[in-house]
C-alpha cells in the first residue's frame, strides 16, 4: 500500500485533485457565509401618510438589523429608481391615510415589495416587514382595549390570544452557511475522488505502468476519501463555526461507506473514460447537476421522477442526507444504518461494474452490429482531445 500513495505523490494533477484541492476547500469555501445570516438589506420607505403611526412605523424597521433604510420619500418614482439601479433591494409603501384606517378601526394597508431575483434578501424583506407590521397592529389592539376599560393583563391576551414560538431545529441562527456547505462538502469529496482516480489511472496508462491490483486502489482511494471527509466532520465544520456532531462510531462507519461507494464509481468511471482531460471535462460539468438532483438545494417533490430516480444511484444522494444528519441531529449508529446500507449496496454495485465492464467490451465487440455503434461513441471525446492535440503540435510549415 505504501507504494500505491507513493505513486499519487508523483502523479501532480491527482495529487492536487485529491489532497491538496479538499483542504483549499474547507478553508475558503465557507468564507462568504460567516456572517450567518442576512443583515443590513436597503430597503427604501414611502411615507405618503407623514403621521405618529407612520413613523413609529418606520422607527421599528431603523431598529431591525435585517434592514437598512437608505431613503424615505414621499414618491414612489424614487424606489422604482433606486430598485432599478440596484442600490435598493425593496422598498416599502405606507400610502396616505395609514393613521385615520388604525383611529376609525378599520384595516390598514401597507405595499411591501421585495427583489425576486435575490431570493434570500428580498424574502427576508418581506418577512421583516410582515413581523414588524403584526407586531404593531397587536400593540394598537391592544390600545383600543385600554382605552375601553381592560386592564393591561386582559388586553394583552385578548389583542393576542395565540403566541407563536417558532424555533429552527438544528440550525438555530437560520444560518444560510449552515445549510449549504456541509452539503457543497460532501459533493467536493466525492467529485475530487471521481476526477482524482481517473487522473491517477490514465496518467499510468498512457506511461503503461503497471496497475496496483483492484483491492489495493479500493481500500487506498477510499482510506483517502475517509481521511477527507472525516476532516470534514470532526475540524472543518468546527473550525468554521457550524453544527458538528464530534467523533463516534455511526459517523466513522457512515463515512466509510461513502468512501468506498465514490471510490468504486470512480474506478468504474475510469473504464469509460478514455483521456484525462475527456475525465475532467464531464465530471466537472457535471457536478452542479449532481448536486441539484440530490434532492437537497430542490425537494424531490419538486424534481422530474425520472431524474430523482437516477439521482439515487449517486453516492452524493444518500452521502449528503447522511452528513448533513449527522453534524446536525447527531444521529446513533441505528439511525444510520438505512444510510449505510444504500452506499455499501452502491459501492458493491459500482465494483462489480468495474469488474465485468472488459468483459462486457469484449462480448459487444465480437457482435459486429453493436460495436460499431459503440466504439463510435466511446472514441468520440478521444478523437476531439488527442487529434486535435496532434493538429496542434504539427508544425505550420509542413503539409499535413
Amino acid at each position: 500500500m505504501l507504494n500505491f500513495y507513493l505513486s499519487i505523490l508523483k502523479d501532480k494533477g491527482a495529487l492536487l485533485v485529491l489532497i491538496i484541492a479538499p483542504v483549499l476547500y474547507a478553508l475558503y469555501y465557507p468564507l462568504p457565509y460567516l456572517q450567518h445570516s442576512i443583515q443590513n438589506v436597503p430597503l427604501v420607505v414611502i411615507d405618503q401618510d407623514q403621521s405618529a403611526a407612520s413613523r413609529q412605523f418606520i422607527r421599528l424597521l431603523e431598529a431591525s438589523p435585517q434592514l437598512d433604510i437608505i431613503a424615505q420619500d414621499q414618491d414612489p418614482g424614487l424606489a422604482l429608481e433606486l430598485m432599478s439601479q440596484q442600490q435598493a433591494l425593496g422598498w416599502l409603501l405606507i400610502p396616505e391615510g395609514y393613521e385615520r384606517s388604525l383611529l376609525r378601526q378599520q384595516p390598514a394597508d401597507i405595499l411591501v415589495e421585495g427583489h425576486g431575483g435575490l431570493l434570500l434578501a428580498g424574502s427576508e424583506i418581506i418577512s421583516t416587514v410582515t413581523e414588524i407590521g403584526l407586531s404593531m397592529g397587536v400593540g394598537v389592539k391592544q390600545q383600543r382595549l385600554l382605552f375601553a376599560g381592560q386592564d393591561r393583563s386582559q388586553s394583552a391576551v385578548i389583542s393576542q390570544p395565540t403566541r407563536l414560538n417558532s424555533l429552527a431545529l438544528y440550525n438555530w441562527q437560520q444560518s444560510y452557511g449552515a445549510y449549504i456547505v456541509p452539503a457543497v462538502w460532501v459533493m467536493v469529496i466525492q467529485q475530487s475522488l471521481l476526477i482524482g482516480i481517473c487522473l491517477w489511472r490514465k496518467w499510468r496508462e498512457e506511461r503503461q505502468l503497471e496497475m496496483p491490483k483492484d483491492w489495493q486502489q479500493l481500500l487506498g482511494f477510499s482510506s483517502i476519501s475517509l481521511a477527507v471527509a472525516l476532516m470534514y466532520q470532526l475540524w472543518a465544520l468546527p473550525f468554521q463555526g457550524y453544527p458538528s456532531a464530534g467523533p463516534s462510531l455511526a459517523l466513522l462507519l457512515t463515512c466509510l461507506c461513502f468512501a468506498l461507494a465514490c471510490t468504486s464509481l470512480g474506478l468504474w468511471l475510469c473504464r469509460i473514460f478514455v483521456s484525462r482531460e475527456s475525465s475532467m471535462l464531464f465530471l466537472l460539468t457535471l457536478g452542479l447537476p449532481f448536486f441539484f438532483g440530490s434532492g437537497y438545494p430542490i425537494p424531490n417533490q419538486g424534481l422530474p421522477p425520472l431524474l430523482s430516480l437516477l439521482a439515487k444511484l449517486l453516492p452524493s444522494t444518500h452521502g449528503i442526507e447522511a452528513m448533513v444528519s449527522h453534524a446536525s441531529m447527531q444521529l446513533e449508529l441505528q439511525e444510520s444504518l438505512s444510510y449505510m446500507l444504500k452506499l455499501l449496496a452502491l459501492s458493491l454495485l459500482y465494483f462489480v461494474l468495474y469488474l465485468l465492464w472488459p468483459k462486457a467490451q469484449s462480448w459487444v465487440k465480437k457482435q459486429h452490429h453493436l460495436w460499431h455503434p459503440w466504439q463510435g461513441l466511446h472514441t468520440m471525446t478521444a478523437r476531439f482531445f488527442v487529434e486535435d492535440g496532434k493538429n496542434d503540435n504539427k508544425s505550420p510549415d509542413k503539409p499535413s
